[in-house]
């Protein structure tokens, strides 16, 4: 479609065209379009049942274009959002991924005392560019692993300290 025209004239289903419209742009490798179709949907439509999975495809087609600070920026409004969704773990992986991209993650292993070596994971924040570090489980060695367990894979903690 060459024009959101044809869209407008049913606006029982505008919303609705929109997203697949939007969807279909992501088919045909033409993400800017994709992108901002989803996002002229949820300025125009923001109460609109398709606003949730709109959200969720503008940060993934960010990602897939490694505009990484407005991917992030599209996740966390979608955890926050919607923090019951079924795509939350898939959002945290996702965060987790550009972060590993960017190079914003490192393992350290820190000594607490008494022959007590922890791995803690170091990550850079994008959103307002602080460091942060939390314990890990004491099975990951490498930041992949940490990574996995920290995003709640199959890997469970023994001893967090």
């Amino acid at each position: 479609f060459p024009s959101h025209d044809i869209v407008a004239m049913n606006s029982e289903l505008t919303d609705r065209c929109l997203f697949y419209l939007a969807k279909s742009y992501g088919y045909n490798k033409q993400p800017g379009l994709k992108i901002s179709t989803l996002e002229n949907l949820l300025t125009t439509y923001p109460r609109s049942r398709y606003v949730q999975n709109a959200t969720f495809e503008i940060a993934m087609s960010f990602k897939s274009q490694s505009e990484f600070n407005k991917a992030f920026s599209y996740f966390e409004n979608y955890i926050s959002q919607y923090p019951q969704s079924p795509k939350l773990v898939n959002c945290r992986i996702e965060i987790a991924d550009i972060y590993y991209k960017q190079g914003n993650y490192e393992l350290l292993n820190i000594n607490l005392g008494e022959n007590r070596v922890r791995p803690y994971l170091k990550m850079l924040n994008p959103s307002v560019g602080t460091w942060h570090v939390e314990g890990v489980s004491p099975e990951c060695r490498t930041v992949e692993q940490a990574l996995n367990w920290r995003n709640q894979t199959t890997e469970k903690p023994v001893i967090l300290t």
